[in-house]
């Protein structure tokens, strides 16, 4: 088994809620785990922009 997650913010940078895949680690990981998290990453920052959340630098969430 494994699991990714990423926070998901509002418009103040407050962690709001989360967004995680699990599953057998080959499907999770497999050859390439960039791929899964890159993936979920993205989606975590665009379901945090729909919610006011403008990345700033240096700032305390990463989602990388």
């Amino acid at each position: 088994m494994a699991a990714l997650g990423v926070p998901i913010l509002d418009y103040r940078g407050q962690v709001r809620a989360a967004l995680s895949i699990s599953g057998v680690r080959e499907a999770i990981l497999g050859t390439d785990p960039a791929g899964p998290r890159e993936r979920l990453v993205e989606a975590g920052q665009e379901i945090s922009r729909a919610l006011g959340w403008k990345a700033v630098t240096g700032a305390v969430a990463d989602f990388g």
